[in-house]
């Protein structure tokens, strides 16, 4: 949305996210081969089992043998091997969002698991750091570290 109309937007919530294109050369191939493997996986096997490879790098580790995890499972079974396609698809032709991050002065509140694996923290402090014009709100459960800027 705030890339098509930005004037539009009053604030913007920012979850386990990213900004950056896939990468080029060998980090790129092995990321369209990773998430390739995991839609064979769902098409031979079903939605369930390539949960329950993709989703350990979403859920901190301590969470595995809990309600919480089962639950992400659940989610992930309810869907369809041709929507993760779509979504494979998505992620693997993401656009570069870089200097949109720069064009954000609305309110943005920016959150993310501490342990997650796929969107790790470190870049949500990146996306923080581009984002000059906003006021950026960390929602201190999850980041831990000064949210005044």
């Amino acid at each position: 949305m705030f890339r098509r109309a930005p004037e539009r937007v009053a604030g913007l919530a920012l979850l386990d996210t990213g900004y950056t294109p896939r990468a080029v050369g060998e980090a790129g191939e092995s990321e369209r081969a990773q998430r390739l493997r995991l839609l064979e996986l769902a098409r031979a096997k079903g939605m369930r089992a390539m949960g329950n490879e993709w989703a350990p790098g979403m859920v901190n580790a301590d969470r595995h043998d809990c309600a919480v995890y089962e639950a992400v499972l659940d989610m992930i079974e309810r869907s369809t091997p041709d929507k993760f396609a779509a979504q494979i698809r998505a992620l693997l032709d993401r656009p570069d969002a870089t200097a949109l991050l720069r064009d954000v002065a609305c309110p943005t509140m920016i959150v993310c698991g501490r342990d997650d694996k796929w969107s790790p923290l470190a870049r949500h402090e990146e996306m923080h750091a581009q984002m000059l014009g906003a006021l950026v709100e960390w929602a201190r459960w999850a980041a831990g570290f000064d949210t005044a800027r």
